[in-house]
């Protein structure tokens, strides 16, 4: 927990937080991860939307991700959400990916980055 309070990573902006939050929630401190959650909510939708899954608010959680803008021109410089959404975090995914939403959301990500043309 010392290690992540305070970390910076700057190509994947919130992430360190985002971390702190999930390791608080393995810890029992849910309000750590609650105030984390509603820091990033405004600047970083899908860094709160994570923390949501993991603490159950899965309805919030698909709300939040849906507020992240994935084709704005500079989504490509931070790679972070799809690093989370794709590669991390399985524990908290697991959580959710029997939701329809979830399948939505990767495919959202792969048209952010170009895998994508089009919705089936």
């Amino acid at each position: 927990m010392a290690l992540l309070d305070g970390a910076e990573v700057p190509w994947s902006q919130e992430a360190p937080r985002t971390v702190l939050a999930l390791a608080s929630i393995d810890l029992g401190d849910r309000a750590t991860a609650r105030r984390i959650a509603d820091d990033v909510a405004d600047a970083h939708p899908s860094d709160q939307g994570l923390v949501l899954a993991a603490l159950g608010e899965v309805d919030a959680a698909f709300a939040a991700f849906d507020r992240e803008p994935f084709d704005r021109p500079d989504f490509d410089v931070t790679y972070w959400p799809s690093l989370a959404v794709r590669f991390l975090f399985e524990d908290v995914w697991d959580l959710v990916r029997h939701d329809g939403r979830h399948e939505q959301l990767v495919r959202r990500l792969d048209r952010a980055f170009g895998l994508l043309d089009t919705d089936p």
